[in-house]
């Protein structure tokens, strides 16, 4: 329910390196009150980022990327 899975992802700092595009999905299904969160503050990422948002209100979908972030590569958001 949406008192325990509240659909957040936050990334403080480690190294991440992708051998393809390294995808994060966002979804939302019938009847929750909110979106997702992505939060990425820290950490070294090799690879390309793919947002990736489903359901019928997921494009609201909060997601940050800091400036602290080091990210080799592109960031894409596909519906």
């Amino acid at each position: 329910d949406n008192t325990m899975d509240k659909g957040e992802l936050t990334i403080k700092g480690g190294t991440f390196t992708a051998s393809g595009t390294a995808t994060a999905i966002t979804t939302m299904e019938n009847g929750q009150k909110s979106t997702g969160t992505i939060t990425i503050s820290g950490g070294s990422f090799t690879g390309d980022i793919e947002i990736k948002n489903s359901g019928s209100e997921a494009a609201n979908s909060n997601i940050t990327i800091s400036k602290e972030a080091n990210v080799t590569g592109n960031v894409t958001i596909a519906a």
